[in-house]
């Protein structure tokens, strides 16, 4: 299969990630309304600049196509860009799968205490297994797309969901007490079975 190839079905599926994850932006709306209602300025700012970045590098691809923008590969071998195309494809079914469990629970930012505590399905295996399949579908992402753009966005949103797992985990051994405690001490890890 040729590279450019590749890249063709790594951007495509960021446009579907972007489309699912987002349903079309109505739930882009939604969310950042919602942070901004609760003074949560960094977390509007994060979630916008997020799916800001995406669609950049969309732009971008799509742009070295059409205006002959520069490339800037970083000549991975092809067998290291299929499996990254690989790791995004299972990583996006694991967080359909989250997402799934979560149902019209899911939201960018933490609800307060009357939210329920999902521990089934992925929650027995991480504590944060959205997160952990989103930042193991952009590092799928960022192999599979094979340039420098790909590398700082999908870098720097890798950071981010590990920050945010951090603290999310934090806010919710407040706003839960014993019922998440005893969550964690069921399930060890945050993202990474063995590592966080």
């Amino acid at each position: 299969m040729d590279s450019d190839w590749i890249r063709v079905m790594a951007v495509a599926g960021l446009m579907l990630w972007m489309l699912f994850t987002w349903r079309g932006g109505r739930l882009l709306v939604r969310e950042i309304r919602r942070s901004l209602d609760a003074n949560r300025f960094v977390d509007a700012l994060a979630v916008a600049g997020g799916f800001s970045a995406n669609l950049l590098n969309i732009a971008y691809e799509l742009g070295q196509r059409v205006w002959a923008l520069p490339n800037y590969d970083l000549n991975l071998p092809g067998a290291v860009r299929l499996a990254g195309l690989a790791l995004f494809t299972i990583s996006f079914a694991w967080v359909v799968w989250a997402r799934r469990i979560l149902g019209r629970g899911w939201s960018v930012l933490p609800q307060d205490s009357h939210m329920q505590l999902y521990t089934n399905g992925p929650y027995s295996v991480v504590r944060h297994p959205i997160y952990a399949g989103a930042a193991l579908a952009y590092a799928g992402l960022l192999l599979a797309q094979n340039n420098i753009t790909g590398q700082i966005i999908f870098g720097s949103q890798i950071v981010g969901f590990v920050v945010k797992a951090a603290w999310e985990d934090q806010f919710l051994s407040l706003e839960k007490g014993l019922n998440y405690q005893d969550y964690k001490n069921r399930v060890k890890w945050r993202l990474f079975p063995g590592l966080w």
